[in-house]
């Protein structure tokens, strides 16, 4: 309350009359006004608690939940479902639905667990949790939270006193998390759909919670997927632990972890490619899934043969374009323009026009075709009308070469490439010439995608967007980066505009050959960059950071020479 000294007016309703000093003092009165004192007209929620009020990113701050409001203006209430997840992070306040760095969060003032990003909610009607407000505006910002202990899984009330910052969490109702399996996919390298996470490969459902896949496993990894929504973010069963194996004797532990968030981030590793018999059996409910595999024979595959190099816009071994099979002749085709400076061609990459693989897959889990003649990493053979070639490959341990043919400089044009697997040659054709190369005009905006920022991973709605400097194409952005097995440790990656995923440019590590590929970063480091767009691609391929490397930090992004900048802010 605020306390001011007026004087008390005798006087008619007419006139005033004036006062000696004396008598002003007489007649001195103190009144309290009430002043206005509430300071958050309205207070908002984010985390897995709030998920049932929110369709799509409960993280992400646009989407953040309005409390409801009590008879006592400063106090806000909200009731939530919270279920114990691996990263837990089930609510944190805040007072506006916007830009995560546009607004404030009341997070926990202590208590957060070593190596995460929460602390442990205290329960109780008697009980305390003291609440820090912080924000990207003052320097502050820490993107933490409170959680609950597993087995705390319930129904709770939350409120939050915004003029004492304490915050009180109710058990209302221990109440499990809903489970059922009406589909079931597979996704992995060590899959027939590979990393695609739009077109996982869908299980057999033989009765309510039992699914089954008879088919091909390769060397590589494998996870499964809940529903076909394109996201990686989601229900996922799990290994056990990481890189729990299947070969021709089984799986190396039959149980079967439930994960709602895909979060932490284990997967079966398959160690012995062949045709299996999988089969998942979720029917005693999700502590009680297990995993059977059979091994049938070895994989019998149709003729096929996938072409990589600036030719065909990718370098990765899992986005590999498939080549046309003659059956006649038992040869594999493709026909296209071909630069020697070409545009989209980073430094490292020049005149790496194509080389070939087995199959899609890991760098080391595939068989390369590469010039005869190459003896290093790098070395790139200029294409004649008749090649011969051979197989280089990582697997088992083994050190394959990194080479390509290429073509001489002023000999742009359209090339047929014809590839006979039995006598291990290349033909290579110029049927014409190349159509101009569309110039690469540098964008004015980017935005982020990841934790970083709590930045999201929808490309309509990229949670980020980077700060331009003055009228260059260098981007920056500056706050928290932590480790955490949400979205698999993915802290950024980059979008040049907003639209559909398939339609707009991705920015991902150079080196970046599958989704999960993560490029750890350091302060001081720089760290090179790929433009990379469509189906196939690893367009989640990000940088990631360790644990000890925590802290706040300034991402400086410069699309001239395609290259990531980050510093830590002292």
């Amino acid at each position: 309350m605020i306390k001011k000294t007026i004087f008390s007016l005798i006087a008619s309703a007419a006139a005033m009359t004036l006062f000696t000093a004396c008598d002003a003092e007489k007649d001195l009165v103190e009144v309290e006004i009430p002043e206005k004192n509430i300071p958050y007209e309205e207070v908002y929620m984010v985390g897995y608690g709030l998920t049932p009020y929110v369709e799509g990113d409960p993280f992400d701050s646009h989407n953040a939940v309005a409390m409801d409001h009590t008879d006592d203006p400063n106090v806000f209430t909200k009731r939530i479902e919270m279920y114990y997840y691996a990263d837990n992070k089930q609510f944190k306040f805040c007072d506006a639905p916007n830009d995560w760095d546009k607004i404030h969060y009341f997070i926990p003032e202590s208590g957060v667990q070593d190596g995460t990003s929460y602390a442990y909610a205290q329960i109780g009607e008697g009980t305390v949790n003291q609440a820090y407000i912080c924000s990207e505006m003052a320097g502050t910002l820490r993107d933490h939270f409170w959680g609950i202990h597993e087995g705390e899984d319930g129904v709770y009330d939350v409120t939050l006193n915004t003029k004492t910052m304490e915050v009180n969490v109710t058990l209302v109702e221990k109440k499990e998390q809903p489970f059922e399996i009406p589909a079931l996919y597979i996704i992995g390298d060590g899959t027939p759909a590979g990393w695609d996470v739009n077109n996982p490969l869908e299980m057999t459902c033989v009765e309510d919670g039992l699914f089954t896949y008879e088919g091909a496993l390769y060397a590589g990894e494998m996870k499964m997927k809940l529903e076909n929504d394109g996201k990686w973010e989601g229900k996922f069963l799990m290994a056990p632990e990481e890189n729990t194996e299947i070969n021709r004797n089984g799986v190396a532990s039959p149980k079967v972890v439930y994960s709602p968030t895909g979060s932490p981030d284990v997967k079966w590793r398959i160690t012995e490619e062949g045709m299996y018999l999988l089969t998942v059996d979720a029917r005693g409910g999700r502590d009680n899934i297990t995993i059977t595999a059979q091994y049938k024979g070895e994989v019998v595959r149709d003729p096929e043969l996938f072409m990589l190099g600036n030719a065909v816009s990718t370098f990765s071994s899992n986005a590999a374009v498939a080549m046309d099979y003659d059956a006649g002749t038992g040869t594999f085709s493709w026909e296209g323009p071909i630069y020697y400076n070409d545009k989209n061609a980073t430094a490292d990459n020049h005149n790496k026009q194509f080389k070939f693989c087995d199959r899609q897959g890991d760098w080391n889990a595939v068989v390369y075709y590469v010039p005869a003649s190459a003896k290093a990493d790098g070395d790139i053979a200029v294409a004649g009308a008749s090649n011969a070639m051979k197989a280089v490959t990582w697997r088992d341990g083994q050190t394959g070469i990194d080479a390509f043919w290429g073509i001489s400089e002023g000999k742009d044009g359209t090339y047929r490439i014809v590839v006979d697997p039995a006598a291990m040659t290349v033909a290579v054709t110029r049927t014409g010439d190349a159509p101009a190369q569309e110039d690469i005009e540098l964008e004015t905006e980017l935005y982020m995608q990841g934790v970083a920022g709590d930045s999201g991973c929808d490309s309509n709605k990229p949670g980020v967007q980077m700060t331009r400097i003055g009228e260059t194409h260098t981007f920056y952005w500056e706050g928290e980066l932590y480790y955490t097995d949400r979205e698999n440790n993915r802290q950024f990656n980059f979008i040049t505009s907003k639209g559909d995923w398939d339609k707009v440019y991705f920015l991902v590590p150079e080196n970046g050959n599958s989704d999960s590929y993560r490029e750890m970063v350091e302060d001081g480091g720089t760290y090179k960059m790929r433009r990379i767009k469509g189906p196939g691609n690893p367009l989640s391929a990000s940088w990631g950071i360790e644990e000890k490397n925590n802290g706040m930090y300034r991402v400086e992004a410069d699309l001239e020479t395609m290259t990531v900048k980050v510093s830590k802010i002292k």
